[in-house]
């Protein structure tokens, strides 16, 4: 995974991560892994009222990042970050490496094996 970000930040492609975990559990779950600083922004449960599967937590970082959401992708691993991102206007990706088989994710816009595979969707 580190890889994959560090790759994206070299060709200054911004991060982020939205997330249904608050920021107490970011902070106890995700920052001992180092990646934080690879990161533009992070949105928990913690910033928005609506969460996943609604649009806004995406929104609110696309908004933050100055992205737009038809230029933008979602990678996720969930039926909610699916939904979520679709609703939002932005591409979704799935994370095969962390998604359990649902016949819904045959909507995906991109299916991912490995995290350094979204490297070859980027313009």
């Amino acid at each position: 995974m580190e890889e994959s970000l560090t790759k994206l930040k070299e060709n200054e492609i911004q991060i982020g991560i939205v997330t249904s975990k608050t920021n107490e559990e970011m902070e106890n779950e995700f920052e001992h892994f180092g990646l934080s600083k690879l990161f533009d922004i992070s949105v928990t449960a913690s910033d928005t009222t609506k969460h996943k599967p609604n649009p806004e937590p995406i929104l609110y970082a696309l908004n933050k990042l100055g992205s737009l959401p038809e230029e933008s992708i979602y990678i996720g691993d969930s039926i909610y970050d699916m939904h979520s991102s679709q609703s939002a206007g932005a591409k979704f990706a799935l994370a095969k490496w962390g998604a359990k088989e649902n016949p819904l994710f045959s909507s995906a816009d991109i299916s991912l094996e490995t995290p350094l595979e979204i490297l070859q969707h980027l313009k």
